[in-house]
This record gives structure tokens, sequence and C-alpha cells, in this order.
């Protein structure tokens, strides 16, 4: 799937809002135009978490909670490949922030090391 939209939208779905499961998948490989064609690997549930990185070896992955939080960046791409980098390198998890949306004033973007 090659798209640079967060999610394609659906009934009772507002466009750019990932959904919370897909009937029957465990995760979803996304080709980014973003991230100059780069796989990543969107998880749909935790328990598949495993299962998803032997799958699909040196790819990140994200989980859906990760993906919106990645929305509040969506005018800065700039910052979306910085974290998506910090992902990469570090095996970090985006987790929710409280920070200011507000783009214009320089901000930290807030990473959790990933646990083994």
């Amino acid at each position: 799937m090659k798209t640079d939209e967060l999610a394609p939208a659906r009934p009772g779905l507002p466009a750019g809002e990932f959904p919370e499961s897909i009937e029957g998948a465990k995760w979803l490989v996304i080709e980014s135009a973003l991230l100059d064609g780069e796989h990543v690997v969107i998880v749909l549930e935790k328990r598949w978490l495993k299962e998803a990185r032997q799958e699909n070896p040196g790819r990140v992955l994200y989980f859906p909670p990760e993906i919106q939080e990645l929305k509040r960046f969506q005018d800065d791409l700039d910052a979306i490949k910085a974290i998506h980098r910090v992902k990469k390198h570090l095996g970090a998890w985006l987790v929710p922030s409280k920070l200011s949306t507000d783009l214009s004033t320089s901000h930290p973007h807030v990473v959790e090391e990933a646990k083994p």
C-alpha cells in the first residue's frame, strides 16, 4: 500500500483517523512517500508485536496511538522524519504528550526507549 495518509476514509471514520482494528489484520506494512519509500509496520495490537518484529526485521514498528500522536506534527514533516529516525535508531516508542502543538515554538519530541 503506497500512501501518505494515515488511513483511508471509511464510513463513520473521519479521514486521517487510524482505525482501532481492521478485521483479520495483525499489522499493516505501509510504503511511506514521506520517508522516501521506506516500509513501516503498524502493529494493530500489542499481542502481535513479537510476531510482527519477526516477520518484518529491520522495519520500524508503530502502534495506532503513535500514528495519532504524529498527527500533531502534520504541518512539520521534518519533525516527523526526525521522530522516525529516533524510533529507528533507538528502538523507541512515541508516548502521548501534553506538549504544546504550536510548532512555531521549540520543544522536545517525547520518546520512550523500547523495552526488550
